[in-house]
Parts: C-alpha cells; sequence; structure tokens
C-alpha cells in the first residue's frame, strides 16, 4: 500500500514538473520587435520579415560565403570576431534569420518553420549573389538549415561546412530539469530574451560547452530569442529527418565538432560521424581542445582547417 501511494505521488510530481517547465519554458508566442539596423548592417523585406545583413568586401570576385548563426533565435554578432577571415577570399555575408538577433521578430511562432527559414535563405542568396553558387557556414542548430538549403536549392550551393551541427535526425534529449527550475525566466516574451542572454552562459546551456571556461567570456549572445530558440524542433516544426536524403549529393562538405566531453548531447563525434555519412563529406574533424564553439577556443586551428577546405590559396 505505501509503495503504491509513493509510485502515484512520484508520477504526480513528474507530471506537474513536466508541466511547470512546459509553461515556463515553452512559451507560446514571441516578443512583437522591429528589425534593429545596427552593426553596419543593412534591412532587406523578405516575405513580409525585415531582415537585417551585413556584407563585408562586396566587390570580392571569389566565391560568396554566407555564415548561419546558431539557436535558431541567437544574431550573428558571436560569429563575427571569428569569421571575419572568410572575406579574404570574396564577399562575406553575415544575418539574422527571422525572429532572430535583430532581424523583425513577429509573436506568431507559426512564422518559424524550417521551409520559411530555408525559402528565406534562398531569396537572400538571389538577392546578393545572383546567378552564383555560395559557400555556407552553418553553426549548431544552424546546420539543420544548412541541411535544408541542400535538399531545396543544391544548385546555388558550392561548398558547405557544419561546425558543431546537429546531426541529418532530430534526435530528442531530455531537459535539465533541476538546472530550469533554479532559472526560471519571465513570463513577458520581451523580458525572457533580456534573461536569456545571460541565462545561456549558464551550466545549464553554454557554460558547459567550453573546453577551458575563461573563453565563456568571449561569447556575445546579445539579442536572443527565447521563444524562438526554444519551440524551435519542439513545438514550431515536426521533429527533422534528412536520413538517406542527401547521400547521393556533390556538394564538397566538411564537418566539425569539438571534444565529445564539452558538446552538447545533440552534436558529439557520434552525431558529426552520422552527419558526415549521409551528406557523403570526407571526414569528420575533431578539435580535442574545444568545445562547441571550436572558432572561438582554437580559432588559428579552424581558421587554417577552413582556409584549406574552402581553397583560399586559389583566390589570392
Amino acid at each position: 500500500m505505501i509503495i503504491g501511494t509513493v509510485t502515484v505521488l512520484l508520477i504526480l510530481i513528474l507530471c506537474g514538473s513536466v508541466l511547470f517547465i512546459k509553461n515556463r519554458f515553452m512559451p507560446k508566442k514571441a516578443c512583437d520587435r522591429k528589425a534593429i539596423l545596427n552593426g553596419g548592417g543593412k534591412i532587406i523585406n523578405i516575405e513580409g520579415f525585415n531582415i537585417w545583413y551585413k556584407i563585408l568586401n562586396k566587390a570580392g570576385k571569389g566565391v560568396p560565403t554566407f555564415v548561419l548563426p546558431g539557436g535558431l533565435g541567437m544574431a550573428s554578432t558571436y560569429l563575427q570576431p571569428y569569421m571575419d577571415f572568410l572575406a579574404e577570399k570574396g564577399p562575406l555575408i553575415y544575418y539574422d534569420p527571422r525572429g532572430c538577433g535583430r532581424s523583425q521578430i513577429k509573436t506568431d511562432l507559426g512564422n518559424y518553420k524550417w521551409d520559411d527559414f530555408s525559402k528565406e535563405l534562398e531569396r537572400l542568396i538571389e538577392y546578393i549573389a545572383p546567378g552564383k553558387k555560395v559557400d555556407i557556414v552553418c553553426h549548431s542548430c544552424s546546420g539543420v538549415l544548412g541541411l535544408k538549403a541542400m535538399c531545396d536549392f543544391p544548385e546555388k550551393i558550392n561548398r558547405i561546412i557544419f561546425v558543431s551541427s546537429l546531426s541529418t535526425k532530430y534526435e530528442a534529449t531530455p531537459p535539465k530539469i533541476s538546472s530550469f527550475i533554479r532559472n526560471i525566466p519571465p513570463k513577458n516574451p520581451e523580458e525572457a530574451n533580456q534573461w536569456c542572454t545571460k541565462f545561456i552562459k549558464s551550466e545549464a546551456m553554454f557554460g558547459s560547452m567550453f573546453y577551458d571556461k575563461k573563453n565563456l567570456e568571449q561569447l556575445d549572445t546579445e539579442y536572443v530569442t527565447m521563444a524562438v530558440m526554444i519551440n524551435l524542433n519542439t513545438t514550431i516544426n515536426p521533429p527533422f529527418d534528412f536520413s538517406g536524403k542527401l547521400n547521393q549529393n556533390k556538394i564538397p562538405a566538411l564537418v566539425i565538432c569539438g571534444n565529445e566531453k564539452y558538446e552538447s548531447e545533440t552534436t558529439g563525434k557520434k552525431y558529426a560521424l552520422k552527419l558526415c555519412e549521409e551528406i557523403n563529406g570526407k571526414e569528420v574533424i575533431v578539435f580535442e581542445n574545444s568545445g562547441h564553439f571550436c572558432f572561438i577556443e582554437e580559432n588559428a586551428r579552424f581558421v587554417k582547417t577552413v582556409k584549406r577546405f574552402l581553397g583560399f590559396e586559389q583566390c589570392i
């Protein structure tokens, strides 16, 4: 009798915890905010959203490179100090996808489907580099957008690089309940964004994804859209699965990841190997002295590795 009562209580506590976390950490809408024009960027309207983008070396003759921020929900500001070298070979384009970073945010989470992000990226490529193939660099969750692009418009992609990317199939991971309960965000979507810019540096998120914790201070987390980041692969989109859809592709691909111990639950070496196999990549390059942000922690090696893959010697 006692065992049965305890079991019932445990089930009730578990169900209550799940409902509590869903209500607090799965906001049903994003904040309503205009695009922010700063950082030397420009604004372009694509499919009803004002999108922030920035071009370096616009007149460059080499293959244009598009850099996709992770999250999705983060601004490209955290990438720029470590990716600017890509402008040495040709035009370099940073941009914040709809609902992310400095681009316009609309409240309805139905605006943030992978199909929408893919169409938006294709339109931006057509606008900035009409008739040209482009190189794409994806970090973390934006690897899903890179995979979608490979399916939707492979003829526009010259080469693609996946850095600490998710694999080709959605993998559900249990939430760190204790960490979330200790860090309850505000209910207001705008206040939640402000809260999240600090929270994502905690041990519950990116704080655990650095080989050297001192390097965490170099991570710029300004302009995070929490609602999009938290809901993207749960309540907004059905679980993605590109398995078997890209094994015949001819796009040269480079797959990079950090030390398994300091990667996320779905971006370590095991998932990098799956990704590499599915897209016919040549190999997985592991940065053992880095976590999820190898371009910060081992920048010199990262630059050398990427330059070799993209054929910089042919562009200089």
